[in-house]
């Protein structure tokens, strides 16, 4: 799962290298940060990949989650 998201997260953000602990939030700009999340190709990408439906909650606590967190908390 954590390579899953390694691949996605290489799809959207200017980071090249990513770890356990490289955060969420790079997955979105950083230049203009969303204000609704569950409306943009990012978390759409994450939904179709793993087959499941993300709320906002859950987006929101989502982009405080590093990688490492995700795969572990988030079951997919």
């Amino acid at each position: 799962m954590l390579n899953k998201l390694v691949f996605l997260l290489g799809r959207y953000s200017r980071v090249r290298r990513f770890l356990a602990d490289t955060e969420m939030y790079l997955f979105w700009s950083l230049d203009g940060p969303p204000k609704v999340l569950v409306i943009i190709e990012q978390l759409n990408q994450i939904e179709e990949t793993f087959n499941i439906e993300i709320s906002e909650y859950e987006a929101c606590t989502l982009y405080d989650m590093s990688l490492g967190e995700l795969s572990s908390n988030f079951i997919f």
